[in-house]
């Protein structure tokens, strides 16, 4: 009845659809040739307010037509664009329920031509348009046939990190579009590595809201840092891509390439890939584990491209994506993506322990990995237009996965003094498969009357996971050090666990004036999991894993509702814009658990969730955003599932079936500003979270023989930890960024600063625990403008953190990282390119050992040919020097630990490059004056 419930006022609404006897305004218009009236095809079309806010754009298909639905009343500007013509711009007000017809809007030449380049003055490299700051590509260079990549990292205020991430204005970008639309699910790394810069005309970092604030105008504090990437108008007809092979010494390999077919809004991509060089092809919603037991330690959400830098890792990988206009009122997109990734890791860890009063512990540990992970994801969106007044959206995505491992690892604790607490060898191995589902529907409805809305969503999921695991470890134990017990276990353990779940929301606003409104808005939501684990002790008298370790298994069930009710107000006029307002939500948990005891536990909480926004500009390219958001986080049930788990005996772990949910406050403000005449573009944020019960692990660290649970031993030195709650933690973060252009010396600066404060909670040894950490970063960068032929850049990014801790002064801690890379290319005589760049790393205050300083060089030299040198063949040489290595410090409450990892050294490939261009009418942006004619085809 739950589900019935929660979708009944959506069916209704859809019932209700096509009975509405209003209409809002459409716009509709041809846009033609004005020599001979053919129509543009591949021209950009957009529609947007007086302050310059996108209503809809779109991009003409073969017959020249735009149409634009769902448009409410108000003055718009209308504007068209097509490389080699001049740009066209209109004013027009549109009335409630009008179909207004633009006509015949016929484009000229562009009168001024130097060949075939256009002579329009210096480009403004950057632009703001409200939560949108816009690059000009043109403003940039970049080498013939280089990737997005190549354009981005140049961009002021965007730094491009050595792993492939993204971060723009200090945030990471989480999503990146084309031309407005997703790219394989929204994958960063599959557009920055797989779109040829030459063919971008704008970059746009987008403070992007989610799709239901953009309806309704209400800012829900739903944003996402989004890139955008715009095509150049002449680029959108045609295809193009690049091939590459690749093989190198010590059988290293690389293969692989992407071809791209555009057509208008129709749009279609192939990649693939095959390597042995650490390049992955994954997100972390394709792993079901981390690969190796710490090889996927630094990637991020949606990545697809990633040089890892733990361990080997072989790929393979295949990709389609797919926007299709193809109906008149509905746009579908999807794509599936396949990907297989072999990684072997070898990890060495010092952890120091902070105990307080008692001599501090240290644990090193050596371990050694092999896993395998297996992925098919696809995702498909639909948009329908009903009418003009009502439209549906469907997102469902689906995947499968498959992760096996084996990993052997060799432990050891001792006092600071050097005392032997413990030691633990063990050879574990784990296959895990498992499928996840997740979709949303949407139905959004305009009434009559401006500022009328009424929308309903819901959102739903469901997975499942599988296990099948071996634990296989030798345990000693010291006292006094002295060997006094031996502990060995081997068990087979077999797991299942899944869930599934649904948010539905109902929103409605209501216009009180010409510049306010009021919304009010109903959220259900449902989600119930389960989780039943069964562990199998060996017997050496049968050789069979038979007997059930009841101390281990678990069959535990959880159920978790809300019921949130909310009001909000907005008043919005030209440049201001404030909105406010508050949420009540009542919660519930209940838990049960069927085995190896039954029991039930529930719980109520009741919360006031308010939350405001206030947004001013303060001239054209000046702008001010300050937000306060509040939420809830309800814990997991692996958090809650109350069963032991010692894969690793000398950190044996367990739920907490009492956790409550917790309850997060969150401040931001941001100022964006950009001067035209100096081209100086200025960011800086300031944020602030606070956490009221937040979940944390509490650790116990025995220091003899301790009973745990009242069933399983934890030996001297060993260390057992369960989520509980605490409060007090709090987070502070700053950030600036600093761009300008030197044009003497033909070079854009960007700097780049960065301060927090963090203050930490925990539990250690049953007491409450505390640490203070500081954080500066300094980053500086240089890019050459100059010329295709001529680029290199050099950056700097220094790191400096402190960390105090309410255990011992003296463990305090402070230490330092500096990055410096270098880079070049150089082309001359027919295409000969001589390509190096430079990356030296420093570290000092880590542990011993970890300290250490190292310069990576690669290099290579490549001759292009054939007629339009759109091939090279190239030598390539990877760490030249032979000291690459991985390094990373992590920091917590309880503890500071160091590692190092395996990674890839010195190789040589030799490659071989081809790039594809061909581009339909005007391929090279001009209907006129181009090779062939009218209608000719340029392809390279």
């Amino acid at each position: 009845m739950k589900i019935y419930f929660s979708l009944f006022p959506f069916l209704v609404l859809l019932l209700s659809a096509g009975q509405t006897s209003g209409q809002s305004a459409s716009v509709s218009g041809l846009v033609a040739d004005s020599a001979d009236q053919l129509p543009l095809r591949g021209a950009h079309v957009k529609l947007a307010t007086p302050q310059d806010s996108t209503v809809q754009e779109t991009i003409l298909n073969d017959k020249g037509n735009f149409l634009f639905r769902n448009i409410p009343g108000g003055d718009y500007h209308l504007t068209i664009q097509f490389l080699g013509y001049a740009t066209h711009s209109s004013q027009l007000t549109v009335k409630e329920g009008q179909e207004y017809q633009a006509g015949t809007i016929l484009m000229g030449v562009n009168a001024t031509e130097l060949g075939l380049i256009e002579v329009l003055g210096k480009p403004v490299p950057v632009q703001i348009k409200g939560d949108t700051t816009e690059f000009n590509a043109a403003a940039y260079t970049t080498p013939p046939y280089s990737d997005a990549e190549e354009l981005i990292k140049k961009l002021p205020g965007v730094e491009v990190g050595a792993d492939g991430s993204v971060k723009a204005q200090g945030e990471e970008i989480r999503k990146v579009l084309v031309d407005g639309k997703e790219f394989f699910g929204n994958d960063p790394q599959i557009a920055m590595k797989n779109l040829p810069a030459d063919i971008i005309d704008k970059i746009q970092i987008i403070d992007d809201q989610s799709e239901q604030a953009k309806f309704t105008g209400f800012d829900d504090g739903n944003r996402i840092k989004t890139m955008n990437i715009v095509t150049r108008p002449d680029k959108r007809v045609g295809q193009f891509g690049r091939m590459n092979a690749s093989l190198g010494n010590q059988d290293r390999y690389s293969a692989g390439g992407n071809y791209n077919y555009r057509n208008g809004g129709n749009r279609y991509t192939v990649i693939g890939m095959t390597n042995n060089v650490n390049q992955q092809n994954f997100a972390n919603q394709d792993l079901l584990g981390v690969m190796g037991g710490g090889g996927g330690r630094g990637r991020r959400n949606n990545d697809f491209y990633i040089g890892s830098r733990n361990g080997n890792t072989v790929t393979n990988a295949l990709g389609v994506d797919f926007n299709g206009e193809w109906l008149e009122d509905t746009d579908i997109s999807g794509s599936y993506f396949y990907n297989s990734a072999s990684n072997n890791l070898d990890q060495f860890t010092n952890r120091e322990y902070i105990l307080g009063k008692n001599t501090n512990q240290l644990n090193q540990r050596e371990s050694g990995s092999e896993s395998r992970n297996f992925n098919h994801r696809v995702n498909l969106q639909v948009e329908y237009e009903i009418d003009s007044m009502n439209s549906i959206s469907l997102r469902p995505n689906l995947s499968f996965q498959d992760h096996n491992s084996h990993r052997t690892s060799y432990s050891e604790t001792m006092l600071s003094t050097g005392e032997a607490l413990n030691n633990s060898r063990s050879n574990n191995f784990s296959d895990n498969s498992g499928y996840r589902f997740d979709g949303g529907m949407t139905f959004r409805h305009r009434f009559q009357k401006r500022g009328r809305t009424i929308s309903m969503n819901i959102d739903a999921s469901s997975n499942t996971n599988r296990s099948l695991s071996n634990n296989n470890s030798l345990n000693l134990f010291y006292k006094n050090g002295v060997e006094n017990r031996l502990d060995t276990i081997d068990q087979l353990g077999n797991s299942e666990s899944g869930g599934w779940g649904f948010t539905s929301r109902i929103s409605y606003t209501e216009p009180l004036g010409e510049y306010s409104r009021l919304r009010t808005n109903y959220s259900l939501r449902n989600t119930e999991s389960s989780s039943e684990r069964e562990i199998y002790d060996y017997l050496v008298a049968t050789g069979q894993y038979e007997l059930l370790n009841t101390d281990l298994s678990n069959e535990f069930l959880n159920d978790y509702m809300y019921h949130r009710a909310g009001l909000a107000y907005q008043y919005s006029k030209e440049k201001f814009s404030v909105d406010f307002g508050m949420e009540y939500q009542h919660a519930h948990i209940e838990n049960r658990q069927v085995f190896p005891e039954v029991f039930d536990a529930g719980r109520s909480f009741s919360s006031i969730l308010p939350e405001a926004s206030l947004s001013y500009e303060f001239a054209e390219r000046q702008r001010l955003r300050l937000s306060y958001r509040t939420d809830t986080d309800a814990p997991s049930i692996s958090q809650l599932q109350n069963v032991i788990d010692n894969s690793n005996p000398l950190n044996i772990r367990s739920g907490n079936p009492d956790l409550k949910q917790a309850f997060a406050h969150n401040f931001s403000l941001r100022y964006n500003s950009f001067d035209r005449e100096t081209e100086q573009h200025f960011f800086a944020s300031f944020s602030a979270d606070f956490s009221n019960n937040r979940i944390v692990n509490s650790t116990f660290i025995a220091s003899g023989d301790t009973t745990i649970d009242g069933h399983i031993v934890l030996g001297k030195g060993a260390r057992f930890s369960r989520p509980e709650n605490i409060n007090g933690f709090y987070a502070l973060r700053s950030h600036a960024s600093y761009g300008k252009p030197i044009e003497a010396l033909k070079l854009n600066v960007n700097l780049n600063t960065g301060l927090s404060h963090t203050h930490d909670v925990g539990f250690l040894n049953r007491e409450s625990t505390w640490s203070n950490s500081y954080g500066i970063n300094q980053g500086v960068s240089l890019h050459s403008n100059i010329s295709e032929n001529i680029n290199f850049g050099a950056a700097t990014n220094i790191n400096f953190n402190i960390t105090r801790n309410d255990r011992q002064a003296e463990l305090d801690r402070n230490y330092f990282s500096q990055n410096v890379s270098v880079y070049g290319t150089y082309i001359f005589w027919k295409g000969l390119r001589v390509s190096t760049n430079f990356n030296y790393n420093y570290n000092k205050g880590y542990a011993d050992g970890y300290d250490e300083r190292f310069l990576l060089w690669n290099a290579s030299v490549g001759k292009s040919f054939l007629k339009k040198e759109n091939a090279e063949i190239r030598l390539s040489a990877y760490d030249l020097l032979n000291n690459n290595t991985n390094i990373s410090r992590n920091v917590t409450e309880r503890y500071i630990e160091d590692s190092r990892s395996n990674t890839l050294q010195q190789y040589f490939l030799l490659s071989i490059n081809y790039h594809l261009r061909s581009f339909g009418s005007g391929g090279e942006g001009f209907r006129r004056g181009g090779p062939g004619g009218r209608g000719g085809r340029r392809s390279f």
